[in-house]
């Protein structure tokens, strides 16, 4: 091996290496379509291929070589098919094209290079596996063994000479230019992978802060924010992170409501080099306050008067307002606990619990724990069914439905009766109310009894008194009406008699005689009219008084009540007047018992006027109703004793008032007699200017005939 031969194949080697290291510089980060790209990679290879073989080693007019076989099987083994087998073929094209002895060997020599790089390729996990490290040079060995092979196609024995000319320089320098060759292209693709997976890490870490929930940012420890993500933005109410860079300038002032918090931040970082959990209340852009919980490390010396921060932060406001609002909450329900067992304790004398939907105890005061304990024996608690502890079963029957009905949404009131383990009924007034949760679904029931058998006792007594009294009330009434009976048949045979004698049919009678009868008349007419009075009052009272309505003529109705009062008015030498504005009125009324009103209050006003006094009645419609005032000028009433007159047997208390004489059952009389006529009646009066009566009746009184 001579000096001559070597140096060309250096050279060509050196060639090759040069060529590929352009072609990692110029061509292999060019962004195409990978089929686009394999093609043009192939024709690439081919000129690089013819470019070796216009710089070869000439062994004889013809005969040459070069590295192209170190090219192909590379390329084989890295671009894969498309490239190895077009710039093969530009090879073999270009070689056919040169001619020469060494056409056909040449040619082989091109396909067997990039067979067996393609191959290598394809089984390049075994390759590793069989080879290691050693891959390359196995393969360099591989591609020229079989390239000394072909070089037997030259004529015999020419091809043994040339054998053993190339042999050794072949099999020591192309193993190593493909080593070089392979290494360089390795290198290649494990930095353009390394490339790639940084940029897609770049990508996906970029992603990753562009998208995060979390507010991401880098900032100077002056307060200027030199890196922001789109959530920092956000939570700060602004619109990219470039707007949040521009900005804040100054943090302390800007972004902190509290600036002293920030000072706080930066004397925690300077001496531990990192912040967790650092909660503080921010400024929006919108004017209102944040929260945030910021978590953050030192970048640098924080020696230094200027250091850098990274850091997140999240946006706590709604979970600041949510422990607030527990916060309220927790106090409201405090209070309203407090509340609630104030009001359980307070009252001594209720029973007050609450319920579950499932009958189980809520709460309960202290009055019904005893109760239960005396009823039923037992001690009861919160949790447990309120029917494990009733033991009649008739009772824990009712009190189930009660239960059920309140559990449906309804709130009622029952009075109610319970026994005890004495077997002593006892009386209870219960209030149901459903409980109900903060959306109105109902979750329980509350219950208040109130212990009402004193009361239900004392109710009953009434009502036996009532009893009583009614029963009394009709003994009486059957009396006075036996009573007046018997007292009406002899009182009659004394007026009768009376009036026979005044008369004159059993002979004249002398002054003194006329005398003496007229003052027996007269006893009997009064007395009489205080029988006819009880007995109306008896009716009355007993409900039997009967109302019989018709039309009437108001006028002639009162006019014969003032003609039959019309001697005691003059005897008295009254001033009387009667001022009649319905003269042609007709009103549905009874006219018995209309009379009786009317002589009944202008007896009483006859009476209790003295001599040459006044007195006079007003007749009005005023409406659907007729208003009659009796007016007198007499001694009139007390302010206080005005409602006292109306009550049977009931006069003024005045000793002056005892001349008069009377029952007092004139005036009960007549206010029973208005109301039976659906009116009413009320007086004025002033203590020796006399008094005014007026009755309003409506023209067409209710249907309602009875008292």
């Amino acid at each position: 091996m001579n000096s001559e031969m070597l140096i060309p194949i250096i050279n060509n080697a050196a060639l090759l290496l040069a060529v590929a290291v352009l072609y990692d510089v110029f061509f292999s980060n060019l962004k195409m379509n990978t089929r686009l790209k394999g093609a043009i990679a192939g024709i690439v290879v081919g000129l690089i291929g013819i470019a070796l073989m216009l710089n070869p080693w000439g062994f004889a007019p013809g005969l040459f070589y070069d590295t192209r076989t170190i090219l192909l099987s590379i390329v084989g083994l890295f671009f894969g098919f498309c490239p190895a087998v077009i710039g093969g073929l530009i090879v073999i094209s270009y070689r056919i094209y040169l001619g020469g002895v060494g056409v056909i060997v040449g040619s082989m020599t091109t396909v067997s290079a990039v067979a067996i790089g393609l191959l290598w390729r394809q089984y390049n996990n075994r390759v590793q596996q069989l080879f290691g490290k050693f891959d390359l040079y196995a393969l360099g060995i591989l591609v020229h063994v079989v390239m000394l092979f072909c070089m037997l196609l030259l004529p015999w024995p020419y091809s043994l000479e040339v054998l053993k000319e190339i042999s050794l320089p072949i099999m020591l320098i192309y193993p190593i230019g493909t080593v070089l060759l392979g290494s360089i292209l390795k290198n290649q693709f494990t930095r353009k992978r390394t490339q790639e997976s940084l940029k897609e890490n770049e990508a996906k870490l970029q992603d990753f802060i562009d998208n995060v929930p979390v507010g991401m940012f880098r900032k100077t420890s002056d307060g200027k924010v030199t890196l922001a993500n789109p959530e920092m933005a956000r939570i700060l109410g602004m619109s990219t992170p470039e707007q949040v860079i521009s900005s804040l300038q100054d943090i302390r002032e800007q972004l902190y409501v509290d600036p002293n918090r920030r000072d706080e931040l930066i004397s925690a970082l300077k001496k531990n080099g990192y912040v967790k959990n650092f909660e503080f209340e921010a400024l929006h852009t919108d004017g209102k306050h944040i929260w945030l919980l910021l978590n953050a490390r030192t970048s640098g010396d924080t020696k230094d008067y200027n250091f850098e921060i990274d850091g997140f932060v999240l946006d706590i406001t709604d979970r600041k307002r949510a422990e607030v609002e527990l916060q309220e909450t927790e106090s409201k329900y405090h209070q309203a606990y407090n509340l609630l067992r104030g009001v359980l304790e307070s009252p001594n004398d209720v029973v007050i619990f609450a319920i579950d939907k499932e009958y189980r105890y809520i709460a309960f005061n202290k009055r019904h724990q005893i109760t239960m304990e005396q009823i039923w024996g037992v001690s009861i608690e919160v949790g447990v069914s309120m029917f494990s502890y009733i033991k009649d079963d008739a009772d824990k029957e009712k009190a189930k439905l009660n239960f059920d009905r309140a559990l449906a949404g309804e709130a009622f009131t029952l009075i109610e009766e319970y026994g005890d383990a004495l077997l002593e009924r006892r009386w209870y007034e219960d209030v149901y109310s459903p409980l109900k949760d903060g959306k109105g679904n109902v979750i329980g029931l509350t219950l208040f009894l109130t212990d009402i058998t004193e009361r239900k006792k004392a109710e009953l007594a009434l009502i036996e008194a009532k009893i009583l009294a009614e029963e009394s009330s009709r003994t009486k009434t059957e009396f006075i009406a036996n009573m007046s009976h018997e007292l009406r048949t002899p009182l009659n045979s004394v007026i009768g008699f009376s009036q026979v004698l005044l008369e004159g049919v059993f002979g004249d009678l002398n002054n003194k005689q006329k005398k003496y009868v007229f003052n027996i008349l007269n006893s009997g007419n009064h007395l009489l009219d205080v029988i006819n009075n009880i007995l109306d009052i008896s009716k009355i009272e007993s409900g039997n008084m009967i109302f019989e309505p018709e039309k009437i003529d108001l006028h002639k109705t009162i006019t014969d009540v003032i003609l039959s009062m019309e001697l005691m008015i003059m005897k008295k030498s009254i001033d009387f007047k009667f001022n009649n504005e319905c003269k042609n009125v007709e009103i549905f009324a009874d006219k018995l018992k209309l009379k009786q009103i009317m002589y009944n209050l202008l007896n009483n006003a006859v009476k209790f006027t003295p001599k040459n006094g006044k007195l006079w009645i007003d007749c009005k419609k005023k409406g659907d109703n007729i208003k009659i005032s009796v007016s007198d000028s007499g001694i009139g009433i007390p302010a206080n004793e005005q409602e006292l007159i109306f009550d049977p047997f009931k006069q003024v208390s005045s000793s002056s008032n005892r001349a008069y004489g009377g029952t007092g059952l004139g005036l009960s009389i007549v206010k029973y007699y208005v109301k039976m006529h659906s009116g009413e009646i009320r007086v004025e009066s002033e203590v020796g200017k006399g008094s005014t009566f007026t009755v309003t009746i409506p023209i067409c009184p209710f249907e309602n005939h009875s008292l």
